[in-house]
């Protein structure tokens, strides 16, 4: 079989073979397996028995609930954390500037009345 080439083949210069279709059960071979393997994959890797799960499934207020109460839990402690980051940000702000304003007075103090600054004394 020889390749197709658009522009020679418009042009009626060669001629072109379609090319033959090799197995078309691949598709659906490919879902229906997945489909199984799948649900045997979930079944082994389900992390409640299936009891339990018909309990879930009957009372699904009670675990959305319960799911909701964990996620507001997590949310408050990472808002605490956040909280506590900028706190102390905010902190050490505060000293870092009230020790720039005492180095700059005490500066200021020392060099009252001098023109230039001794480095060797500071």
């Amino acid at each position: 079989m020889e390749s197709y080439d658009r522009d020679l083949h418009t042009h009626g210069i060669k001629s072109y073979e379609q090319p033959k279709q090799k197995n078309k059960k691949g598709l659906p071979f490919g879902l229906v397996l997945g489909v199984i393997v799948g649900s045997i994959i979930g079944l082994f890797l389900a992390p409640k028995s299936g009891q339990s799960l018909r309990e879930d499934l009957k009372d699904p207020k009670g675990t959305f609930e319960d799911q909701k109460d964990k996620v507001v839990d997590k949310v408050r402690e990472k808002k605490a954390e956040i909280d506590e980051v900028k706190r102390i940000k905010d902190t050490d702000e505060t000293e870092l500037e009230a020790q720039k304003r005492a180095i700059h007075q005490d500066v200021k103090d020392h060099n009252e009345g001098k023109d230039s600054i001794d480095l060797s004394k500071l």
